[in-house]
């Protein structure tokens, strides 16, 4: 790939937004993508608190989530935890992070 991507996927809501926060903070141009796991309420609440602490929008921009592939817009895969590894390597590997 020409960029990294990280993804964020810990155990804690409260710890994947701190990491979020400085991932995305990050003044480096090799950093295309900040994916994080999780649900669509989960992103959103993300998204609202990162705003709310002065994250600029084109920071932002950079978070993908919830992390996976998507086919007609629609995530694939499953809940469990190989199904959920199979969609992001997917997704990496079919270039859209």
């Amino acid at each position: 790939f020409e960029a990294t991507r990280a993804l964020v996927m810990t155990h804690d809501h409260a710890l994947d937004r701190e990491l979020v926060a400085a991932l995305l903070g990050c003044q480096t141009r090799e950093l295309a993508m900040v994916g994080l796991i999780g649900s669509q309420a989960k992103i959103r609440s993300t998204h609202q608190r990162l705003r709310q602490r002065g994250v600029p929008e084109t920071q932002l921009a950079r978070l993908v989530g919830p992390i996976g592939l998507r086919i007609d817009g629609k995530l694939l895969g499953g809940k469990l935890p190989g199904e959920i590894a199979i969609s992001i390597a997917a997704q990496l590997l079919h270039g859209q992070a």
